[in-house]
């Protein structure tokens, strides 16, 4: 039809959009402006001593999606496995998100 609407959204502040017939390609295009993780353009993992911060980043956000805290214990002479364990767990968890 060639008509266009224009519609003024701002965060924290709910709106309700109505249609007679939604057609799979316009419930598609909504969904996907709904979803952040279709828009990341990168993925990030901030990491420090026992924490872990697996990050979507965006033009206009950074959106944490996941907090892995995990505490690690301290490299002992001739005891380090628990230690490698450790981490090694936690990067599997990285992983898997």
């Amino acid at each position: 039809m060639g008509a266009y609407h224009t519609v003024d959204v701002e965060p924290n502040r709910k709106f309700t959009l109505q249609k007679t017939c939604w057609d799979v390609v316009a419930i598609e295009r909504i969904e996907m402006a709904c979803d952040p993780t279709q828009n990341a353009d990168v993925a990030a993992v901030v990491m420090q001593e026992g924490i872990a911060h697996v990050c979507l980043l965006t033009g206009e956000m950074t959106l944490v999606r996941a907090k892995i805290d995990v505490a690690i214990p301290r490299k002992r002479k001739g005891l380090s496995a628990q230690h490698d364990k450790v981490l090694y767990t936690l990067l599997n968890l990285i992983v898997r998100i």
